[in-house]
């Protein structure tokens, strides 16, 4: 945090209001631009929000097997895969979900490590990935422009996989 440029204090009457947009499905890019905040601001708005309203409702607390919706970006709610696994059920992103999760972190928080995640779910799984669905789902988030990153690295990554087998054929 820079010592010289204090942190922003919010009301409590300003974080039910954007809590309360959010509850209505409004997409948490738009509100952001249009209260003038961050999109991380926003995202831990909705994450307080709803842990602290499953643990009031006397429901059973986030972490101890209470289901919530999975979100990625705006896109709520998401349906995760169920597998049965030695008698038990457990839910897992399907890899195009899991895709479109990554490069949620890197549209909307930078994180490189998640752009570098998605392109190796993609290389691995490339099947199965529906890269159409992640591209129209990009340009919904705002991030048209890293799908247009990952398409380049897996095209680069193709083209190099093609060469070295061109060599090894050799």
């Amino acid at each position: 945090m820079n010592p010289s440029k204090p942190r922003k204090q919010y009301t409590p009457e300003f974080k039910a209001q954007a809590i309360e947009l959010l509850a209505i499905g409004r997409p948490v890019a738009e509100l952001a631009e249009e209260l003038c905040v961050s999109a991380n601001l926003l995202y831990s708005l909705k994450s307080i929000s709803q842990s602290s309203r499953v643990g009031s409702e006397g429901g059973r607390a986030v972490g101890e097997g209470a289901r919530e919706p999975v979100e990625i970006g705006d896109e709520s709610p998401v349906t995760p895969d169920e597998i049965v696994l030695e008698g038990r059920t457990i839910c897992v992103l399907s890899q195009t979900d899991s895709v479109k999760d990554r490069l949620a972190g890197y549209i909307h928080w930078a994180t490189r490590a998640n752009f570098d995640q998605a392109i190796l779910i993609c290389r691995r799984q490339r099947e199965r990935v529906d890269l159409a669905y992640v591209k129209r789902w990009c340009a919904n988030e705002g991030g048209a422009d890293a799908y247009a990153e990952l398409a380049r690295s897996l095209e680069e990554n193709e083209r190099a996989s093609g060469e070295e087998a061109l060599r090894k054929n050799r």
